[in-house]
């Protein structure tokens, strides 16, 4: 995961990649989306539709094209 951007089943998933060295997490989760929340690296949290998407994309691509804004 070192200098990777990872994509996260859930809000709770951000340690394993701030650990690992990840530059940046992408979550998925069906959480309220009108509240906010503090993360040790840069991360973007969306609803499992989504996140589903990305997967998708992910899937679909063997080098696939990622930024955070």
């Amino acid at each position: 995961m070192k200098g990777k951007i990872v994509l996260c089943d859930d809000l709770g998933g951000w340690r394993e990649p701030f650990f690992a060295g990840a530059v940046g997490a992408v979550m998925q989760d069906g959480g309220a989306k009108d509240v906010a929340f503090s993360f040790p690296l840069p991360l973007s949290y969306l609803g499992k539709g989504e996140g589903s998407n990305i997967l998708s994309y992910m899937n679909s691509t063997r080098y696939q094209s990622k930024r955070i804004v």
